[in-house]
Parts: structure tokens; sequence; C-alpha cells
């Protein structure tokens, strides 16, 4: 049971990290030789996919386009297998974007397809699939 506390709190941190607009701590997250695909078109092929911390710490920088985000997590489901796991974890993303007075919700229904890795006691992503299910724009009052 703790291992699975640790990985939903892995999970949990990069939600975090990513709204609070930390790319390297969200970087910081993955292991060294990590990999990151992303799909950001329902049913296409990989919009991205980005090798190593560098690349996926600049793959987190580029969010800060958004007047701010907020990543709800759901639906988790891990399988513990030693020092290896999988995951499969449903998000709903809100993206706030366009200048004030104009600005609407972007969300996006995701999935998360990921592989962890324990080393030195510590759990880290060694690869994650963000796979964007569906897109919904919604204008947006801020009152």
């Amino acid at each position: 049971m703790l291992d699975r506390a640790v990985l939903r709190n892995l999970i949990e941190s990069y939600a975090n990290f990513c709204d609070a607009g930390e790319p390297e701590r969200t970087a910081g997250l993955f292991t060294d030789d990590a990999e990151l695909v992303v799909i950001l078109n329902p049913g296409a092929d990989p919009t991205s996919v980005r090798r190593g911390r560098e690349e996926i710490g600049g793959a987190m920088a580029a969010l800060s386009r958004y007047w701010s985000t907020m990543h709800v997590i759901a639906n988790v489901n891990q399988e513990i297998d030693g020092d290896t796991a999988r995951g499969r974890i449903g998000c709903v993303a809100h993206h706030i974007e366009g200048p004030e007075g104009e600005r609407r919700d972007r969300v996006l229904n995701i999935r998360y397809t990921d592989q962890y890795v324990r080393s030195d006691g510590t759990w880290r992503f060694k690869h994650r699939e963000v796979r964007v299910l569906a897109v919904e724009k919604r204008p947006l009052t801020i009152e």
C-alpha cells in the first residue's frame, strides 16, 4: 500500500508542478533517460516525443503560455512489480487562455499511460504518454 501512495504522490506532484509553473521540478520527477510522448489530437500519431529531463522540462515550460492551468487527477490504476510499475490515469485539465475579457477555458480530457521505476528508494517516471481524448473550449468569466 505504501508504494501505491508514493506513486499517487508522484502523479499528483506532476500535476501540481505543472500548475505552479515549475518545469524543472516537473522534469525532476522523471528518470535521466525518461521519455514523454504527447498526443494532442485525439486519434492522431504523437505530436512530440521528448527524451531526458532537459527536453521534458522544455515541454513543461511551454505551459507558461496559459494564464493558468489546473490538472484534476482521477481514475488512478497501478500495477506494481518490484521496482517497476505501470499506471493508467485519467485527468481533466483546464488551460485558461486568451486576453483579459476574452478568456476561455480549454478543457482537455487526458489519459496518462505511465511506466515507473524505483531507484535508490525513489519512484520516478520512466515513460509517460499524454493522450488527449477530447478538447472543449468554454467561455470564461472570472468575477
